[in-house]
């Protein structure tokens, strides 16, 4: 039951996000994205155009609805460069993008995302939210109570996703200054003490080192394939892309 205008908001422009744009669109949307994500909306071959947003900013944007404030905050490049966290202080809800995804190691776009950005984010997001804030991620679960109460992941969800980040980072980071090459990193498992706690979503704990490794100073290689060959995997040696479809 929309009014007849209102907003869409794109948190960034890889394709599960932004395909139904056009159709929003055309029941009277206007649509909202960082610059960075319209200009990559804008390369796609496969996006109906008349779905592109129509309003763009850079830093920071705020818009009024009665009397709720939605605040836009541009992020630092971590799964892409347009990504976008929305807070809005009178719900108290914070919605993360696909810089967070519960349950889950990030994906990372290496065309303009990176680990260290990843990092300032989730940073970021963690300064903005309070105790009792719901937290809406990109992807991941939420729970709805019997009184129509959602509950989402809270600031210290957030809070051990950095410490995760941060721990796998350091190792990764110290075994490729030793010289040792993917293969051999993901060989040695730095998630492996994660993995009960992250390993359950979207991103294979091979892919994530790679993702890792790739956005860090130094040698590139090839995405790693996982070692569950049932898992969704970005690695181009099975014939998939880096890049999410």
């Amino acid at each position: 039951n929309t009014k007849q205008f209102f907003y869409l908001i794109n948190t960034h422009a890889h394709h599960d996000h932004i395909l139904g744009n056009s159709i929003f669109r055309d029941a009277g949307a206007d649509i909202i994205a960082h610059i960075n994500a319209r200009k990559e909306m804008e390369a796609l071959e496969d996006f109906d155009a008349s779905g592109l947003p129509n309003i763009t900013f850079t830093d920071e944007m705020s818009l009024f609805v009665d009397d709720i404030v939605v605040r836009l905050i541009h992020l630092p490049p971590g799964h892409t460069n347009g990504d976008l966290a929305i807070w809005i202080p009178k719900l108290d809800i914070l919605f993360t993008g696909d810089t967070f995804m519960t349950g889950g190691y990030p994906l990372i776009d290496l065309r303009s995302g990176t680990i260290r950005g990843l990092i300032k984010a989730v940073t970021a997001m963690i300064q903005i939210a309070g105790n009792n804030t719901v937290i809406i991620p990109g992807h991941g679960n939420l729970q709805q109570n019997a009184n129509g109460s959602v509950e989402g992941p809270t600031r210290e969800d957030l809070i051990q996703y950095l410490q995760m980040l941060t721990t796998v980072t350091t190792e990764v980071e110290k075994l490729k200054q030793q010289g040792l090459s993917l293969l051999e990193i993901n060989t040695r498992k730095p998630t492996q003490k994660f993995d009960q706690k992250w390993d359950n979503n979207l991103i294979c704990p091979e892919n994530f080192v790679s993702f890792v490794y790739n956005s860090l100073p130094g040698r590139k290689d090839n995405i790693s394939p996982c070692s569950d060959l049932d898992r969704i995997d970005f690695s181009p040696l099975k014939s998939r892309s880096s890049i999410p479809d």
